[in-house]
């Protein structure tokens, strides 16, 4: 058990991980294990995709989101998905973490397609956006630099195996806006597995976001 919260850790390193949200993740996976649940998919989205003021069911109106985790399982055959977030409170006095409560949802093409590619995920590498640019009677190259990047982790557990993938939204942009550079990785990046998960992860959270309900941690 040790080794694989040691691995499980290992993929909650995400650079923008605060400390609060990763233990309340490891909390959770915790007592996932402890009731014989060993198979996960943590989808992390970064402060800059979701931070604007929004309802958030159980917390208030306009609560601003900074990095959020979606956990998918499965129990007793049914898929679930619970939400940890790390939020400014709605008056705005204090930061929190709150985890929604359990909510089924049909993830069943989720974990067939991500299970029986675990290798293809391995080696899913997202590059980053990069541009060419004529120089000099030549060329460079040139990665995209953004004022706000929106940042995503797709990490995988499944009993001994532990696997993440980090990659930036841009990442899979034609172009760096229209008519303007083109994204040289863009072919491969979504021939990736990952693309395929980001895509079927972000589908799945956006149906679902607004129904789930959290609890915070921390009274007024």
């Amino acid at each position: 058990m040790q080794k694989i919260l040691i691995g499980i850790l290992c993929l909650l390193s995400f650079s923008s991980y605060s400390q609060d949200l990763a233990d309340k993740v490891k909390s959770e996976i915790e007592s996932f294990h402890r009731r014989g649940i060993d198979t996960t998919i943590i989808f992390f989205v970064a402060f800059v995709h979701t931070g604007f003021p929004r309802k958030v069911k159980g917390l208030g109106d306009t609560i601003m989101i900074f990095d959020s985790d979606y956990i998918f399982y499965k129990e007793n055959g049914k898929g679930m998905l619970i939400a940890c977030i790390d939020y400014v409170s709605e008056d705005g006095t204090y930061t929190d973490i709150a985890v929604s409560k359990p909510f089924p949802v049909n993830c069943d093409s989720l974990f067939d397609y991500s299970l029986k590619r675990l290798d293809d995920f391995d080696r899913g590498y997202v590059f980053p956006f990069v541009y060419r640019i004529p120089w000099e009677n030549d060329s460079v190259y040139i990665p995209l630099k953004t004022s706000h990047p929106s940042n995503f982790d797709v990490a995988i557990s499944a009993g001994t195996y532990h696997s993440s993938q980090s990659f930036k939204g841009d990442d899979f942009d034609t172009n760096a806006y229209t008519n303007g550079p083109r994204n040289l990785n863009y072919p491969h990046n979504i021939s990736t597995v990952t693309y395929k998960l980001y895509n079927m992860l972000q589908e799945t959270v956006d149906k679902v976001r607004d129904e789930l309900f959290f609890v915070g941690t921390k009274k007024k």
